[in-house]
């Protein structure tokens, strides 16, 4: 990369604020590591309620381990989470660990 880039991939975050201003979940200057190499670095963010968010990005840039860390299935190197108090966090994996013979009806 030139000088003054980030060799960091990137992702677009985008969102349409809701109506209500109750922050429901939100995340301090997270940063993650896979061995040797960043997957972002001090980023933060705050979902309200009503929010409808979409994360755009190149494969590698960050969007499963992001959603990984909002739902507390990883951990951040650094950072904080905050999830308010009774809400819930799901999160459905890219590849399914199901058995491509199992069907839905």
């Amino acid at each position: 990369m030139g000088h003054g880039q980030s060799d960091l991939p990137v992702a677009f975050l985008y969102f349409q604020r809701g109506s209500c201003s109750m922050i429901i979940c939100s995340a301090y200057q997270l940063s993650k590591m896979y061995g040797a190499h960043p997957v972002f670095d001090h980023i933060s963010l705050e979902i309200h309620e009503g929010d409808r968010i979409g994360l755009v990005g190149r494969n590698g840039s960050g969007k499963s381990t992001l959603f990984k860390l909002l739902a507390h299935f990883e951990s951040a190197d650094e950072g904080e989470v905050h999830v308010k108090k009774g809400a819930k966090v799901g999160y459905l994996a890219q590849i399914s660990s199901h058995s491509e013979e199992m069907t839905v009806h």
